[in-house]
């Protein structure tokens, strides 16, 4: 029978794991060791010359048992005796632990990882953004329609509607103008009379506070015709705007 291989306890001076090292594997000069609970560096080293000397002699190998006698039941082999702590490979004490990735030595290529990963998902925000088509503007009225004296609100014509009605605002010397364009397109097959399509501005609760005529370049539109039409307001009160079809009232 081989003898059973010297084992060598090592405890971690940080948190006091024990870990039992074969001895073999330390060699005459030491061992850096690594623990696998805390992630703590320390050498573990060969036997002093004095504790060496101290040891006691080798025990003379013991006789074979003799065979028992045919018939007899044989005795039972003593339970092994655990040792201190628990068997450990080198690898795995030189294997960091999971949390020295958080606390330990090994937490600079955690913050590493996460840079890199948070940089990489905002290029790509970004990159979204910039490819994303942008929000549709459709010329429908913000706010409800407002009822100035002598007129009223009435339906659009059959057949006519507004198409790619916007508000673009721009500074100028005199200063921030407003204006609402877009156009107006007979989809029937007959022409219509229009009414008067007014451009009203209101502000940030919905009161009214200016108003023009768009002008038109005709009042009768051929069927499947269109006419751009622009109007301007010079530092308007709010951002709300909207456009209705009004007609003399009764």
């Amino acid at each position: 029978m081989n003898a059973p291989e010297a084992l060598l306890a090592a405890a971690c001076p940080q948190c006091g794991a024990t870990y039992q090292v074969p001895r073999a594997k330390i060699g005459p000069h030491g061992r850096k060791l690594k623990c696998a609970q805390c992630g703590h560096l320390w050498v573990v080293g060969a036997p002093t010359a004095a504790a060496v000397e101290a040891m006691p002699p080798p025990a003379a190998e013991a006789p074979p048992p003799a065979a028992a006698p045919s018939g007899a039941a044989a005795e039972p082999l003593p339970e092994p005796i655990p040792l201190l702590g628990r068997e450990v490979s080198l690898a795995e004490l030189t294997r960091p632990a999971w949390h020295a990735y958080l606390r330990g030595e090994q937490k600079w290529l955690t913050l590493a990882l996460v840079l890199t990963v948070a940089g990489a998902l905002a290029a790509s925000l970004a990159l979204w953004q910039q490819l994303r088509p942008p929000p549709a503007v459709v010329g429908v009225p913000l706010y409800q329609p407002t009822v100035l004296p002598g007129t009223q609100v009435v339906a659009a014509p059959t057949g006519v509607v507004l198409h790619g009605v916007q508000a673009v605002s721009s500074p100028t010397a005199a200063g921030l103008v407003l204006t609402v364009q877009g156009s107006v397109v007979n989809t029937g097959n007959r022409p219509v009379s229009l009414p008067t399509l007014r451009a009203e501005l209101v502000d940030d609760r919905g009161v009214l506070q200016d108003f023009q005529a768009v002008t038109l370049v005709t009042t009768t539109l051929p069927p499947s015709m269109a006419l751009n039409f622009a109007v301007s307001f010079t530092n308007p009160l709010g951002s709300g705007w909207q456009l209705n079809w009004v007609g003399v009232a009764e």
